[in-house]
């Protein structure tokens, strides 16, 4: 605001009377000024006396809930590891919302963003991204559609059971650069943890199909480095649906006979249109929100001067100014490691088990996923704040940024960054409502002015506000007004 003096310093001057000495003009701006500083100040303060203190203890431990949350999980798991579903209630919350004929997806979602049970994870994330209609009558049918309309663009395109492009694509040299361009990058996908799941020939075959079909049919041929990560977290959900009851670890599915995985993975399969489906629902939706900071805009165009890399500084200096200090000290631009966290959703920084966790959260917010997950990845630099502050170069700084230990982060740490995450888009909230209600005030400054000079009538501060039915309570009387309505609704909280 300091930055934009010079701004209202100049639309004052235009709404005084011009006949108005220069001398006079500034003592009038600076009392206006003066006046609408001091109401600004108070609202400031009110509005950080109503944050909870967790909320400005953006610190906490990871370590905190460790001990009694690993009485919960089973240690060779991946999948109950990967749950925040720590009693039966909570499943028998999902269940009762899942078994009715026509499901409150409001409900769900605001259920999910606690955390999903693994063993209705994929039918959740499917309703959630608006795969499968919440009307239980029509559910059967769409899926029946739409596996089918993907298995006719498979056809269209690919030889029988193969990610060989026919002949008639082969030889055109836009198609055979599209597909060998989604080839080399497929070969590129080895998620944290699952390398030997995404060395099987067959999973492969899956991903180039899956890509190249969307690139032509969504993306108008164009395909960017990166989107070859995204649908991993569907595969590995989806997979565990499939093959759970052969094999109680995903990563060991090359064991399994051969018949199987050819089942699983033929080009007609399930497991394949709805990762196509689900893919094509989740990039519409961190496209198309209202406020999406998602680098990669409709069509496939890359934007490397995305308006997503001020938004995370202007985050983080709310948050840490001294962390952005360091970052400005060593010229360590956003771009430099901050540009595959936008690119490809932070799959290549975390283990899958935590990414997992992390879709949880994302796809219950809808249409905000792209704006929450640039709250995610602010959360996730400030995490590393001390231990950037221990290093003193911009070499050291840079290579520990693209390779963070993030390496045993499980679901906790996932739990943790979400929490975080919230509350940082909590104080931007508070921000952008405090700047809202100071454009507001300069206005009313400037039309009350005007009324003064034609009707030589004059206002004190607390007959403005007593106007336009607007307080200034202090805080004493706001610590009051807490205590007595802790059970205040929402509406009322909003109010």
């Amino acid at each position: 605001l300091t930055n934009k003096m010079d701004l209202f310093n100049s639309a004052l001057s235009l709404l005084l009377p011009e006949d108005l000495p220069e001398d006079s003009k500034r003592l009038k701006i600076k009392s206006i000024i003066d006046e609408i500083s001091n109401v600004v100040d108070g609202a400031v303060n009110q509005t950080l006396s109503l944050i909870p203190n967790e909320v400005t203890e953006l610190n906490e431990p990871v370590q905190i809930h460790q001990e009694n949350y690993r009485l919960f999980q089973e240690e060779d798991d991946f999948f109950e590891i990967g749950s925040d579903i720590s009693d039966s209630y909570k499943l028998q919350s999902y269940l009762n919302i899942l078994s009715q004929d026509n499901i409150d997806i409001e409900k769900l979602r605001e259920l999910s963003s606690s955390g999903i049970s693994p063993s209705i994870r994929t039918i959740v994330w499917q309703l959630l991204l608006g795969y499968l209609p919440p009307e239980k009558e029509n559910r059967r049918k769409v899926m029946k559609e739409k596996r089918e309309k993907y298995w006719n663009y498979t056809k269209n395109y690919f030889k029988e059971d193969s990610s060989e492009l026919l002949d008639k694509y082969e030889d055109n040299e836009g198609y055979h650069d599209l597909y060998q361009q989604v080839k080399v990058d497929v070969k590129r996908t080895f998620p944290n943890d699952y390398s030997n799941l995404f060395s099987i020939n067959k999973i492969n075959e899956c991903l180039e199909r899956i890509l190249f079909i969307y690139s032509l049919r969504h993306q108008r041929n164009n395909y960017w480095q990166g989107l070859n990560e995204l649908p991993a977290p569907f595969l590995i959900n989806f997979l565990y649906f499939y093959v759970r009851p052969f094999c109680s670890d995903i990563n060991k599915v090359d064991e399994l006979p051969a018949e199987i995985v050819n089942e699983i993975f033929s080009w007609n399969g399930f497991i394949e249109a709805d990762i196509y489906w689900c893919l094509c629902k989740l990039i519409e939706t961190i496209q198309s929100g209202d406020e999406s900071y998602y680098v990669v805009s409709k069509y496939g165009i890359i934007s490397t001067n995305h308006i997503v890399f001020e938004k995370l500084n202007n985050i983080l200096k709310m948050i840490n100014p001294q962390l952005v200090k360091i970052l400005e000290e060593r010229e360590l631009q956003y771009m430099y490691f901050a540009f595959r966290w936008f690119i490809c959703l932070l799959i290549r920084e975390l283990p899958m088990k935590t990414i997992i966790r992390l879709w949880d959260g994302y796809i219950s917010e809808g249409k905000g996923f792209g704006n929450f997950h640039l709250y995610i990845c602010a959360a996730f630099l400030d995490y590393f704040y001390e231990d950037l502050e221990k290093l003193d170069s911009f070499e050291s700084s840079l290579m520990f940024l693209q390779r963070l230990p993030t390496k045993d982060w499980d679901d906790l740490h996932a739990k943790l960054l979400i929490k975080r995450a919230k509350e940082i888009r909590f104080l931007d909230e508070q921000y952008i409502s405090i700047t809202k209600a100071l454009i507001f005030m300069i206005i009313l400054c400037c039309v009350i002015h005007i009324i003064q000079n034609n009707t030589n009538r004059s206002f004190d501060i607390n007959e403005i506000f007593s106007t336009f039915n607007l307080t200034i309570p202090s805080k004493n009387n706001t610590n009051n007004n807490n205590n007595n309505n802790n059970n205040a609704d929402d509406d009322d909280q909003e109010e």
